[in-house]
């Protein structure tokens, strides 16, 4: 499998003009804590997972935040932190 950057990119807009539409401007977070699966855990799924840690999802907001005014650079790690927050949006936001 291979995952063009311009198709998630649209199916990102699409995904946020649907938010917009439905006027979905924020979701309250209630839980901030989540666990986190290592990647070599994550993608083994022959074994159960072994090493799990604590993510937050108020830190992540923050570098995230950081990241949309300039005050952080962009990194391909941006991605995990953003991936946890979207996790939240899509289990959580009112349907």
């Amino acid at each position: 499998m291979e995952i063009d950057i311009d198709t998630l990119e649209q199916a990102c807009q699409a995904i946020f003009v649907y938010l917009k539409e439905a006027k979905i401007d924020s979701i309250q977070v209630e839980q901030d804590f989540y666990w986190h699966i290592s990647q070599e855990d994550r993608y083994n799924p022959y074994q159960e997972p072994k090493n799990l840690t604590l993510g937050q999802l108020s830190s992540d907001w923050e570098e995230i935040k950081k990241i949309a005014v300039g005050e952080s650079e962009p990194l391909g790690y941006s991605f995990v932190l953003l991936s946890s927050l979207l996790k939240y949006l899509g289990e959580n936001q009112p349907s």
